[in-house]
């Protein structure tokens, strides 16, 4: 069978086509990259990348569990084949932007990109009371718990006030209160009937702040843990005179047991 010029032509043509274009199907292969995407945090992400500085976006890989979501791994991850070339990540819980990052990837690489949150130290948690004004109470236990937007303080004592709510920020919280009289007899610890008797004509009439301040660290607090009151009482009657006070001049210094 004969080809006539035309004929052989166009084969021509459509071979140098195909050519052409296996040779550019093997240039965008090897052109390609991958991107692993390692969670570190402690929500669920998705990868999402960019190919022009973020104007349009399409989904890279996910969801990935961080770290203590239904498993004890330290965080998992997933990868991505992503074109040779510069791109921006973003590593996304639902909606939200967790983590954003601009890569510039080279043939066939395959880096890693690692998503961690510090989350700022909180006064949230358990602690122990490592040295006080009162030695009996080293080793007093204290758990700190968030409410709205205050703060619950707990703890174990012969103090009949077992708990106070606190309020400020998550390092540092303060309450004022009017101890009652049970507060006021484990405050002074009087030691006559007459001093009692101060103590109860105090009742209701003073007040008490506390404040506890977080290390930068997170790893201690300091508690003040509350004012000292200096008073003077008729020592006939026991009628109160006066009463001056010092504020947070009782002091307790607090390491943390656990986080919650």
């Amino acid at each position: 069978m004969k080809l006539n010029t035309k004929t052989a032509s166009k084969a021509f043509l459509a071979t140098l086509l195909l050519l052409g274009l296996s040779l550019a199907l093997t240039r965008t292969a090897s052109a390609m990259a991958q991107i692993t995407m390692v969670n570190r945090t402690q929500d669920q992400l998705t990868l999402y990348i960019s190919d022009d500085g973020g104007q349009t976006w399409y989904f890279g890989c996910g969801p990935v569990l961080g770290i203590g979501k239904f498993t004890n791994s330290p965080g998992m991850s997933c990868t991505s084949g992503i074109p040779a070339g510069s791109h921006v990540l973003e590593a996304r819980k639902g909606d939200e932007v967790v983590q954003k990052e601009s890569v510039t990837l080279g043939e066939s690489t395959s880096p890693s990109w690692t998503v961690t949150v510090e989350e700022a130290p909180t006064l949230e948690g358990q602690w122990m009371v490592q040295s006080s004004w009162d030695k009996n109470a080293i080793g007093r236990r204290y758990t700190i718990t968030r409410q709205g937007d205050d703060y619950q303080v707990t703890f174990s004592s012969p103090n009949p006030t077992k708990s106070h709510l606190f309020h400020g920020t998550p390092t540092q919280i303060t309450t004022t209160y009017t101890p009652s009289y049970d507060d006021l007899l484990y405050m002074f610890t009087p030691g006559s009937n007459l001093a009692r008797t101060v103590v109860r004509n105090m009742a209701n009439h003073v007040t008490d702040t506390l404040r506890i301040t977080l290390s930068s660290d997170g790893q201690s607090a300091e508690y003040d843990s509350g004012d000292y009151t200096k008073i003077a009482f008729d020592p006939h009657t026991g009628r109160l005179l006066n009463s001056a006070v010092t504020p947070f001049a009782r002091k307790e210094t607090l390491v943390r047991i656990s986080l919650r």
